[in-house]
C-alpha cells in the first residue's frame, strides 16, 4: 500500500512538473513524460507558425501579430494540459529529466541564438529602447517590432523611423528618424546615404555628431510598439503604429 501510494504521488508530481514546463516550452512536458514524438510535434507547429507569420509579413502587422501570440499561447495552453492528463507507464516516466528535456530545450536555444545573430532571419526583430532620443514618439522601456526585410524593395522614405547600426559601435543599433536623403556618385558607382535625427534633439547622438549613414547599416524600420516594460504598459491603437 505504501509503495503504491509513493507511486501515486511520483506520478502526480510528475504530472505537475511536466505540466508547468509545457506551460513554459510547448512539447517540453511531454519529452519528460517520454513522449518524444508529440514534443517534437508541439515544437514543430510553433515553429512553422513563426516562419508562416514571418514569411506571409503577417507578423509585421497589428493583428497579425496579436493572432501570432493567440495561437502560440493557444499552442501552449494545449500543452500544458496534454502534458497534465497523458498518462505514462512507470518506466518511461523514470527517465531522467535532463534527457527528457534535452530535445525541447536544445531546439529552442538554438533557434533563438540564430534569431538574434541573424536578424533578418524572419523578417523582424524586437528591441527594448533604453535612451529617450526618441521621445515622445517612443520612450524608455518601450518594446518596438522593427520589420527588416521593408527596405529590400524600396529606400527609406523621409520621415521614417528607422534602427540601424551606429558607425561608432559597428554591433549597437541606434534608432532616428530620417530626415534627409541623398543619392551619391563615385567612381560610376552609386551610394544612398540618410541624415538621421532623433526627436527629442537636447538627447541624441545622431547625424550632427557623425554624419551621414550609409543603406548598409540599416537593419530596418520601426513599425510598432508592442508596449512598455519600464511601466508595464500596452497603450492604445495609436500609440503602438509607428508610421
Amino acid at each position: 500500500m505504501q509503495k503504491l501510494q509513493s507511486k501515486n504521488a511520483f506520478n502526480c508530481s510528475l504530472n505537475w512538473f511536466a505540466a508547468i514546463f509545457g506551460l513554459f516550452i510547448p512539447g517540453c512536458g511531454h519529452a519528460i513524460k517520454g513522449h518524444y514524438s508529440t514534443a517534437f510535434y508541439f515544437q514543430s507547429i510553433c515553429y512553422i507558425c513563426l516562419f508562416l507569420y514571418s514569411w506571409t509579413r503577417w507578423i509585421t502587422t497589428l493583428t497579425g501579430f496579436l493572432l501570432f501570440i493567440s495561437t502560440i499561447g493557444a499552442l501552449h495552453f494545449i500543452s500544458f494540459i496534454l502534458a497534465f492528463l497523458n498518462s505514462n507507464n512507470a518506466n518511461r516516466a523514470r527517465k531522467p529529466y535532463l534527457a527528457s528535456l534535452l530535445f525541447p530545450l536544445a531546439f529552442s536555444v538554438i533557434f533563438v541564438a540564430v534569431f538574434v545573430i541573424k536578424p533578418k532571419l524572419l523578417g523582424f526583430q524586437i528591441y527594448k529602447i533604453p535612451t529617450e532620443s526618441m521621445s515622445p514618439a517612443i520612450n524608455i522601456g518601450d518594446i518596438i517590432m522593427v520589420d527588416t526585410w521593408i527596405y529590400d524593395q524600396k529606400q527609406p522614405a523621409i520621415g521614417d523611423i528607422i534602427v540601424f547600426f551606429s558607425p561608432f559601435e559597428t554591433d549597437k543599433p541606434l534608432i532616428k528618424r530620417v530626415h534627409k536623403h541623398e543619392t551619391r556618385s563615385a567612381l560610376e558607382a552609386t551610394r544612398d546615404v540618410y541624415y538621421v535625427l532623433g526627436d527629442n534633439s537636447k538627447h541624441s547622438t545622431d547625424s550632427r555628431y557623425f554624419g551621414n549613414i550609409e543603406r548598409s547599416q540599416i537593419i530596418g524600420k520601426a513599425i510598432f510598439r508592442l508596449g512598455n516594460i519600464e511601466h508595464f504598459s500596452i497603450g492604445d491603437y495609436k500609440s503602438k503604429l509607428l508610421y
